[in-house]
């Protein structure tokens, strides 16, 4: 089975699934728009109704269409980087990049409502014959991200560059949860037994562990604790 790298990116307990499903319809090019309507055996004229000028194909609609166009340059003046797509995949690769969990969830939700703003658009525009303004769509896609991230339990962290981007969505900072202290209570084994507790901990850099036995009066009858240093190849000039 072939693994869609976007599948897990779309949905998210932060983000309502009826802005999903826009979103995995659009990737699984299941979207009725115009272009798919005709493979399908309906025989119409097209237009798309956002720009008035070319035909509606689901690539036009959500990337080349100068409605469409506008909104991604708002979201990558936001973002403060280019935002360029020869195809729907690459809009997920946004997500890739390494954002703390908060951030994540802002830019996700903020894609998310893109498109599916911008169907919400053309289907206005198209059924009910009523414009929604382009400050008005981005008004509604900054609204519905700002509600989303400050709902998310997700954490931030000290980077400025992600701190920028949630604070332009009017989301609250979430710092990292204060490390919780559990209580453990040790009782020794009964008696002419011997228990043995052990435990290890691990970083980029190190890793260590340890194991105790007492006996049933508590008493230490062997400790051992090891630690291994994680050493990086390096090569000499």
């Amino acid at each position: 089975m072939q693994k869609i790298h976007w599948a897990k990116t779309i949905w998210s307990i932060d983000i309502p699934p009826s802005r999903s499903f826009v979103a995995w319809r659009i990737m699984h090019d299941k979207i009725p728009t115009d272009e798919k309507l005709k493979e399908r055996g309906c025989k119409f004229p097209s237009i798309c109704t956002l720009c008035l000028y070319q035909e509606e194909t689901t690539f036009h609609l959500f990337f080349v269409c100068p409605y469409a166009m506008r909104i991604w340059n708002w979201l990558a003046n936001t973002l403060n980087f280019n935002l360029h797509f020869n195809n729907i995949e690459e809009i997920w690769h946004i997500c890739d990049r390494r954002w703390n969990p908060q951030c994540k969830i802002v830019i996700k939700a903020a894609i998310i409502n893109v498109l599916s703003t911008i169907w919400f658009s053309r289907n206005t525009a198209g059924f009910k014959d009523k414009t929604i303004h382009r400050k008005s769509a981005i008004s509604l896609i900054s609204s519905n991200v700002a509600l989303f991230g400050n709902n998310s339990k997700a954490s931030s962290n000290s980077s400025m560059s992600n701190f920028a981007i949630i604070k332009k969505f009017r989301v609250n900072i979430h710092p990292p949860r204060a490390p919780q202290i559990k209580e453990v209570i040790w009782h020794p084994p009964i008696s002419h037994w011997i228990k043995g507790n052990t435990d290890g901990s691990s970083s980029a850099l190190a890793s260590a562990s340890g194991i105790i036995f007492r006996n049933s009066e508590a008493d230490c009858l062997l400790c051992i604790s090891e630690i291994l240093v994680r050493f990086r190849p390096f090569m000499l000039n």
